[in-house]
């Protein structure tokens, strides 16, 4: 099985690189309408994978754990030479807690990622506003169902106000996610565990998914205060207004040293 990694670096790269980790259904493609080109003009060697089975790499998402992307996330820094800020996403925000436990980073940031209680407020949320597409989810063993038509997709990664094209464009290259990695998720994480990680805590104030209430209680648990974009949709490197994002997380990481 081979790993897509996207790999872009600057000329004098500043010396802690970023790991780009996306969440359910996307993949390393997710960063590149701007985001990780943005990070790379600001002086950032920047890696994106896409976990197996998604995006461009090897191997099947069909019965993935959220401790196979694990690895996969290990097998990526490995070849790095220095520790890395990971960036991680929704799902990848989970992946990114478990990590963190076990392992020394530089530092993570967490963008609408899955809280340490894992998705129990967003399950019982999807239950009542899509209640058949949850069960044909649960009937097939699959979460693409979820992410099977546009509405869809803007309800739960976008906006009202965001544009048609960007919600087409990435509804065009989702997949359907592992629902074995969505049980994991529900074992949550151990922020007792993770001691002396300097974090950041993002959200987006119209998210579908992870609304402010979750985002706020993901970075109180690690002891951190959480910074909320407005006008953002669940893909903060995405919808409208990503810009402010990325610069935020370049100029976090630039005081890291």
């Amino acid at each position: 099985m081979g790993l897509e990694i996207i790999h872009k670096s600057p000329k004098s790269p500043h010396a802690i690189p970023i790991v780009l980790l996306h969440g359910a259904w996307h993949g390393a493609w997710c960063w590149e309408r701007g985001f990780s080109d943005r990070l790379v003009d600001g002086g950032f060697e920047v890696f994106a994978p896409s976990l197996r089975g998604h995006g461009g790499s090897g191997g099947s998402a069909r019965f993935a754990n959220l401790g196979q992307y694990g690895a996969d996330l290990v097998s990526v820094i490995d070849t790095i030479d220095r520790p890395p800020v990971i960036v991680g996403h929704s799902m990848g925000g989970l992946i990114t807690q478990r990590h963190i436990a076990k392992h020394s980073v530089a530092g993570a940031v967490l963008m609408g990622s899955v809280s340490p209680q894992g998705p129990w407020g967003v399950t019982g949320n999807t239950a009542k506003r899509h209640p058949w597409l949850l069960t044909k989810s649960t009937a097939t063993l699959s979460l693409g169902p979820l992410v099977s038509n546009l509405s869809m997709v803007r309800d739960l990664f976008f906006t009202a106000n965001s544009p048609d094209e960007l919600v087409g464009w990435t509804n065009e290259r989702l997949m359907a996610e592992s629902y074995i990695a969505y049980v994991d998720m529900f074992r949550g994480a151990s922020p007792k565990k993770v001691s002396g990680v300097p974090m950041l805590v993002l959200g987006g104030e119209g998210d579908g998914i992870f609304p402010r209430p979750v985002i706020e209680k993901t970075a109180a648990a690690y002891g951190v205060k959480a910074e909320m974009f407005a006008g953002i949709g669940h893909d903060l490197m995405l919808d409208t207004g990503w810009e402010s994002v990325a610069d935020g997380i370049m100029t976090w990481v630039g005081e890291l040293g």
